[in-house]
């Protein structure tokens, strides 16, 4: 049901797109971490899940350069 709303917004692009790919990324590196079975470390969470919200608000800021290095 929201799989077209999240298409059309990443579509769309700006900040709104970016904010939704970032939570995405971060939804999907928890998955992984699930996988894996880090998902109870929170010495593996916190700092990953830190560092893409850095990234994407870097990201939204339009500093892609400052993005990639985190």
């Amino acid at each position: 049901m929201l799989a077209p709303l999240a298409l059309a917004i990443a579509y769309a692009g700006g900040w709104l797109g970016a904010a939704v790919v970032t939570l995405a990324g971060m939804g999907l590196y928890i998955e992984w971490l699930m996988i894996v079975g880090f998902a109870r470390d929170m010495r593996v969470i916190a700092p990953g899940v830190a560092a893409l919200a850095v990234a994407g608000i870097c990201l939204i800021a339009g500093r892609i350069d400052a993005a990639l290095i985190v």
